[in-house]
């Protein structure tokens, strides 16, 4: 069946502009490019767990984003294995300790928080004031919207980014990529955010 790609299946200020993530088209490089980390299964050098530590103010939604822009301004580059090699079961007749059991005011809480988080590591400005839970040095954030093709000043983002279409080895390359970029909005009533 192939290893899927990661595409944004959401992008919307009503989430604090963190990409909601869903499976994409089967990847087709071996190794694939990928421009996120997901959070099911994560492989690399062990300096990693150091330069890009688990921010303990991130919760759930928008935390594998900001692992994935702090991990490639860190300079790590972003592959899909060519097979799958690791997946997880989710237990629906465990006894309760899945994050959103401890109440909806806690998981809004921490949400809030977590949002507040993202919101200055990627579009204030003051990535790089977050100390070790922020921006690397190693590459800029410009450098990951080329590569992923995101926008984050226009909130908008190139097509691939909807349909999981792997980065080779970058997405935006010229001005005609940047003019390609549509809103999450534009991106739905075309069309793009049809199942892959």
């Amino acid at each position: 069946m192939g290893v899927p790609t990661t595409k944004v299946s959401s992008w919307e200020e009503s989430g604090g502009w963190a990409p909601w993530f869903d499976f994409g088209r089967p990847n087709q490089q071996r190794p694939g490019r990928t421009r996120f980390v997901n959070g099911n299964f994560a492989f690399s050098r062990g300096e990693w767990n150091v330069e890009v530590p688990q921010d303990p103010d991130h919760y759930y939604w928008g935390e594998e984003f900001s692992v994935t822009v702090r991990s490639y301004t860190w300079g790590y580059d972003l592959f899909l294995p060519t097979e799958v090699v690791a997946w997880h079961m989710l237990h629906r007749h465990a006894p309760p300790r899945r994050h959103w059991e401890h109440g909806e005011e806690v998981v809004q809480r921490r949400s809030a928080a977590a949002l507040e988080r993202l919101r200055r590591l990627i579009y204030c400005g003051e990535g790089h004031a977050l100390g070790p839970f922020g921006l690397g040095h190693v590459r800029s954030l410009h450098d990951y919207e080329l590569y992923a093709g995101f926008d984050f000043s226009g909130k908008r983002a190139h097509p691939d980014v909807f349909t999981g279409a792997n980065p080779d080895p970058s997405t935006i390359r010229s001005d005609a990529d940047w003019a390609r970029c549509v809103t999450f909005e534009q991106a739905r009533a075309s069309g793009l955010l049809d199942p892959a």
